[in-house]
């Protein structure tokens, strides 16, 4: 159960809030896109004629050598010239229009346009304006997420830093728990812990996402959803540190805005069923180490802008790295500290689903921490003082985007996968929790200094406290 929303409390020395408005995906806020079309070749001139979707977008048309425009491939859909051009309409002094002919036409007004409004229209109009409005889709469920959404990420506002949680409490908030502030947009999640909200679009990066989509599907072709169920059904259940129903949600109503390494960590675990399956056996194995390549280039990108994916990218990929994984470890601490991995959500103000989700990517990333700093010999950068994640139940482990009680059953078989899997998972977990002791205890620097002073004393001082799973 979310928290419940807080009221606002409005103060002077605050800016004041201003509406809430959605990120409008264009080529000035989005550096991907933009970068893209300036790769490309130069636009058409305007005798040219456009492409049917830029036409309807009133874009910018850059035809590129494939015979297809700079925003069709984006946008990844058909890039036709058909639809017949509409005719151009003049202005006229009183705000209306006239067309070619001379005859006047009512002007729209913004209701209008959205198909809303039908005063001072006739029947014909208004059934040109129902035509042209396209079926509006209810938002993903990431996008009502905190660390999720598509367009804007999210920084943890700590208790030292020089914005003050009581000072922060003043402020105004609106329905979403957000407030304007001189410094941008803040979110409330609870009494005390507060998030700057970024656009991603004002982060400019070295990197084209776009192109790196298009590089991990040009590396897995046409078997993408066939990995994708193979992930789902061979690695999810032992690691659920990704939210089933929300990633197919959006995978299935043709949304490819994924986070690039993440979906290239989800295939290049997948590929090691690849010569098991048997629809896919049949087929050259795509390159793996092109796809790796692909994945870890674009995580250190993906890293500028804090998410859970890039976390979820990062800990799949370490699944399989062969190198070294300390330092990508590492990196991963701080980028899940950046959007408060480490504290206690459970009365945070955001969607149930993605508090389960936290709670698990916490503990997998507390694992990855613990056993690297055992394998590599350093010291672990999670500590007990400042860890306030409470171990998982088996609700947690339940993918439903809506509550557990109406979760959807899934089949017999991978059922059991699941369960056994929720086992295992929570089970590493008191593993873990004991082999981090047992380092702490010897190993640890305070530990090795006052075995020295001890001296021949030194096996009195070894008294490791037991647990019992």
């Amino acid at each position: 159960m979310s928290a419940p929303q807080l009221a606002p409390r409005p103060i002077a020395a605050w800016t004041a809030p201003v509406p809430f408005v959605n990120m409008i995906e264009t080529s000035d806020n989005r550096p991907a896109l933009k970068q893209l079309q300036q790769s490309a070749p130069a636009a058409r001139t305007r005798k040219e004629r456009p492409c049917d979707g830029c036409r309807k977008r009133k874009s910018k048309c850059v035809l590129q050598e494939s015979r297809r425009c700079v925003l069709c491939e984006f946008h990844k859909q058909e890039c036709t010239f058909v639809e017949k051009a509409q005719p151009r309409k003049r202005k006229l002094d009183d705000g209306s229009y006239a067309d070619a002919a001379g005859k006047k036409s009512p002007v729209v007004g913004p209701d209008d346009a959205n198909g809303t409004a039908e005063h001072s229209q006739g029947p014909a109009s208004v059934s040109r304006t129902a035509t042209a409005t396209a079926p509006v889709r209810k938002p993903f469920a990431v996008d009502e997420s905190l660390s999720l959404q598509r367009h804007r990420h999210c920084k943890l506002l700590g208790h030292t830093t020089s914005l003050d949680a009581s000072l922060i409490s003043l402020g105004k908030f609106n329905d979403k728990n957000e407030t304007q502030s001189h410094l941008g947009t803040l979110r409330q999640v609870n009494g005390t812990e507060y998030f700057s909200i970024h656009d991603d679009a004002d982060v400019p990066i070295p990197d084209d996402e776009a192109r790196a989509l298009a590089d991990i599907e040009l590396v897995v072709g046409q078997h993408g959803s066939a990995l994708i169920d193979i992930y789902f059904r061979n690695v999810h259940p032992s690691y659920p540190v990704i939210q089933k129903n929300a990633f197919l949600d959006r995978h299935r109503h043709g949304d490819r805005q994924f986070n690039p390494p993440l979906l290239a960590a989800m295939y290049l675990l997948a590929l090691s069923w690849w010569d098991s399956d048997p629809t896919l056996s049949s087929y050259p194995k795509p390159d793996m180490v092109r796809l790796e390549y692909i994945a870890i280039s674009s995580l250190t990108v993906a890293m500028q802008r804090p998410k859970m994916s890039a976390v979820q990218a990062g800990l799949l990929l370490l699944q399989r790295a062969k190198s070294s994984t300390w330092t990508l470890t590492v990196q991963l601490v701080a980028l899940a500290q950046d959007i408060g991995l480490h504290l206690d959500c459970t009365d945070w103000s955001i969607p149930p689903w993605e508090g389960r989700l936290r709670k698990r990517l916490a503990w997998a990333l507390y694992m990855q921490d613990k056993w690297s700093a055992l394998m590599h010999g350093r010291p672990s950068h999670i500590n007990a003082v400042d860890w306030a994640v409470l171990a998982p139940t088996h609700e947690d482990f339940d993918g439903s985007l809506l509550t557990p009680s109406t979760s959807t059953r899934e089949d017999p078989d991978l059922e059991a996968l699941m369960s056994k899997g929720r086992t295992i998972f929570m089970q590493m977990i008191s593993l873990t929790s004991i082999m981090a002791d047992v380092c702490e205890t010897f190993y640890s620097q305070t530990a090795k200094t006052e075995f020295q002073r001890a001296g021949p004393y030194a096996t009195q001082l070894m008294v490791l406290p037991v647990r019992f799973a």
